[in-house]
């Protein structure tokens, strides 16, 4: 789905002060299906506790975890503003192409924790306004993002246990960005910035 701009010379029945004069052009707005599009990917994922370290060390263990997909959509692009293919190429929006996942695991007697990182890399969050990707109205990206997390859980007896978790541990900002590419590539620049800090409970 991406949003269609399009040249608008009728009447404004509810508005009649944004009526076009003197040449002026305007401009309405919808979201419409895209032709096509496809995706195709793996996941691995690997865990192990070293059961063989003698007394509470063998409740240590980890596991890793990597997701890839590879996307690709046909994105029409507006050529009243765009002069060019009336189609490009583009990822899927909200796909992320690689995410990672680490934890560092514990599992003895009553103790339970875990000390996780989560990566997922930037990813298109919605095509460009005019469905182009020029540089006056390019595609909205999220940020790459990298978190940490962690969690205690201690069994007190039975059912009753008690917790400690935190989150967000190296204090990871959240964002967007717009632009034609990845970060780095000098064809984007910030919209939204998000600090949550860390919250502990």
């Amino acid at each position: 789905i991406f949003q269609r701009i399009e040249p608008y010379n009728g009447q404004f029945i509810y508005e009649p002060r944004f009526l076009p004069s003197n040449g002026n052009v305007y401009y309405i707005q919808q979201p419409q299906n895209g032709p096509s599009a496809w995706e195709y990917g793996f996941e691995a994922d690997y865990t192990q506790h070293l059961t063989f370290l003698p007394g509470a060390l063998r409740g240590i263990g980890f596991d890793v975890n990597w997701t890839y997909v590879h996307s690709r959509a046909t994105v029409p692009q507006d050529t009243t503003v765009y002069h060019g293919d009336p189609f490009r190429h583009a990822m899927l929006q909200r796909q992320f192409p690689n995410l990672f996942n680490t934890s560092l695991l514990y599992d003895y007697g009553p103790v339970s924790a875990r000390l996780s990182g989560q990566y997922t890399a930037a990813s298109i969050y919605g095509y460009g306004q005019d469905g182009s990707s020029n540089p006056q109205s390019g595609d909205n990206w999220n940020y790459p993002h990298w978190q940490v997390d962690g969690s205690v859980i201690w069994t007190v007896y039975a059912a009753t246990a008690i917790q400690f978790q935190v989150l967000n541990l190296n204090n990871e900002t959240f964002g967007f960005y717009n632009g034609n590419g990845l970060p780095g590539s000098g064809h984007g620049y910030n919209t939204q910035r998000e600090y949550y800090g860390r919250t502990f409970w």
